[in-house]
């Protein structure tokens, strides 16, 4: 029962650590930094 309880509390964890800077990292500053550039880009382009 102990050894059953021990791989179970080290791989919640895990879970929760590993899947916050994925979803933190990737699409946030990914999407966030692609977004707010292509438009101001195209916007300057329209107003010259």
């Amino acid at each position: 029962e102990t050894t059953a309880q021990e791989p179970i509390t080290s791989s919640k964890p895990t879970v929760p650590t590993v899947q916050l800077p994925t979803t933190t990292t990737s699409p946030k500053p990914t999407v966030t930094t692609s977004t707010p550039d292509q438009q101001r880009f195209n916007m300057s382009d329209y107003k010259q």
